[in-house]
């Protein structure tokens, strides 16, 4: 930021940013209605190198909760390699440098845990899950590894919540590649249901395999693919709410993967993702929670147009063949995205 401050107009190059987004859904099984939403208060960022070793990332939301997120970044060079530090109000899944984590798991997998008896999703259900914390990371000659903890219980507690992160970067033509592995753990905290103050506790784990690949198709057109298979474990302990038959100690195993296309060429961007989950239990035998080899399969097309430098007007569909609840969605969305 200094060297482009030096001697300019200083309003042309502070790194200050801010968008507005919104859209449009229609559920064809479901209600079968249209629902526009009311585009999001405008968010505020201020994000960018501020020192030759720091960098910093403020996004102020004007929502009813005035939330404000921060993140920081340390690091410097040594020799072939670089050192650093990053973290703030962030989860797991968004401090992965390779975005596919966060893209990866949180598209077709973000919903990787069964919602029933009226529940919300468990807590850890996705690794894009927000919270406190960081990772130390060291990068260079291709590789990166980073560690971190986390909380991502949304309590402010205690970091108890540990991740390891490595990738390669191989060599393949003129493009940018990485295969990857990751490991989440995260601790025991409150186990939450809609309407329930029950003392259950909540723990999980997550790992698995991730890749990407980035390149020049030739004639304008470039290529991004990333793919994600994950396998995790939920555990729910003191659940004294739920059926007698399920007890109330009981896990839930599922495992998943994704893979996700997008091709550009001018404002232009053409996608398709396809993720399919799977979901096991202790009690399927006994018909409850999740009966055995339940499979959720999404398919989501979309095309996204930047009709302007700062705006963007994308449309996708989601078709949804859920054998958990035999219940089957197709939803379309047009989203519109501003920014300044």
């Amino acid at each position: 930021m200094i060297p482009l401050l030096h001697g300019a107009d200083i309003q042309e190059n502070m790194p200050l940013s801010a968008r507005v987004r919104g859209d449009i859904r229609h559920n064809f099984d479901g209600d079968n209605e249209t629902h526009v939403s009311a585009p999001d208060p405008i968010r505020l960022y201020v994000a960018g190198r501020m020192t030759e070793y720091t960098g910093v990332y403020v996004q102020a939301l004007g929502d009813e909760d005035d939330r404000t997120e921060m993140q920081l970044s340390l690091a410097n060079e040594f020799g072939d390699w670089t050192l650093g530090i990053a973290g703030g109000n962030v989860g797991f899944g968004r401090s992965d440098p390779y975005d596919t984590l966060s893209r990866g798991t949180g598209s077709q997998l973000s919903r990787n845990v069964v919602s029933t008896y009226d529940r919300e999703d468990l807590r850890s259900g996705s690794l894009r899950n927000r919270g406190t914390g960081g990772m130390a990371y060291a990068y260079g000659n291709g590789m990166y590894f980073g560690v971190g903890a986390f909380d991502t219980s949304g309590d402010e507690e205690d970091l108890k919540d540990y991740a390891v992160r490595v990738a390669y970067e191989p060599q393949l033509g003129d493009g940018d590649a990485h295969i990857g592995a990751f490991w989440f753990q995260a601790d025991k905290h409150d186990y939450r249901r809609r309407g329930d103050d029950s003392d259950a506790t909540d723990r999980g784990r997550r790992m698995g395999v991730d890749a990407s690949y980035q390149w020049d198709l030739g004639n304008g057109w470039k290529g991004d693919v990333l793919g994600v298979y994950l396998i995790g474990r939920q555990e729910v302990r003191g659940d004294v709410n739920a059926p007698a038959a399920l007890g109330p100690d009981y896990n839930v195993d599922h495992s998943g993967w994704f893979v996700g296309a997008t091709f550009h060429r001018g404002p232009w961007a053409f996608g398709l993702n396809y993720g399919q989950y799977e979901y096991e239990d202790d009690y399927s035998d006994r018909g409850t929670l999740v009966p055995g080899g339940t499979k959720v399969t999404s398919i989501n097309p979309s095309v996204g147009w930047m009709f302007a430098p700062n705006a963007r007007l994308g449309f996708d569909v989601e078709v949804l063949d859920n054998e958990l609840s035999g219940y089957d969605d197709t939803r379309a969305r047009m989203r519109f995205d501003i920014g300044f």
